[in-house]
């Protein structure tokens, strides 16, 4: 009765360190089959455990040195269980949202991790015209500091001219939701570098 969400991801996790540490090539995964409380979407299931092994075996060496070994995993293939038949169409979804969800999580950590002196606003907006190019949905405007000049936007501006780095404000719109449905906008900071030796990036 008290095996929540939480409970759920816990346990995902801990069975995805447990496979890690063991180097499989192939597995099967049965706590989809658990009853969590609170949640009777199958796809939900599969998509928070796929997240949370992925979470798991998540590593940065983009920077590492020639000489360090990077972490070798074997696992080529993992199963998640379906008790029905019925429930492969959710399980399937889980797997999309999953997988599309965790390559994004993937990719903002991997800006997040790498040092000031790569990831710059210049390298952050590379990134996003690269991402727009590989999903055609995704359009990335990318405007340089003499357009935010001309629109006024003298507070940003203020704050990049303390660094050698131009300043870049990237604007990316995904227009292919439901056409009756209300536009979210999302508006974030990311400061590559701070003189104060804060480094915050998405």
């Amino acid at each position: 009765r008290d095996f929540n969400a939480r409970s759920y991801r816990r346990a995902c996790e801990a069975a995805g360190k447990k496979l890690d540490n063991m180097g499989g090539v192939d597995a099967a995964f049965y706590l989809t089959e658990l009853n969590v409380k609170g949640r009777d979407d199958f796809g939900w299931q599969v998509k928070q455990a796929l997240l949370t092994v992925e979470d798991v075996f998540y590593r940065f060496e983009a920077c590492r040195g020639p000489d360090h070994e990077k972490h070798s995993r074997k696992l080529a293939r993992l199963i998640f269980q379906v008790p029905r038949r019925s429930d492969l169409p959710a399980a399937e979804r889980g797997v999309d949202e999953g997988v599309a969800t965790a390559n994004g999580v993937k990719f903002a950590k991997d800006l997040g991790n790498m040092p000031g002196n790569i990831c710059t606003p210049t390298y952050l907006a590379e990134q996003a015209v690269a991402l727009s190019e590989r999903q055609s949905a995704v359009k990335t405007n990318v405007l340089e500091e003499a357009d935010m000049e001309a629109l006024g936007m003298g507070a940003l501006l203020g704050v990049s001219r303390g660094s050698r780095q131009p300043a870049k404000l990237i604007v990316m719109e995904y227009m292919n939701g439901p056409k009756n449905a209300k536009p979210i906008v999302l508006v974030g900071k990311g400061v590559t570098f701070d003189a104060g030796g804060i480094s915050l990036k998405p």
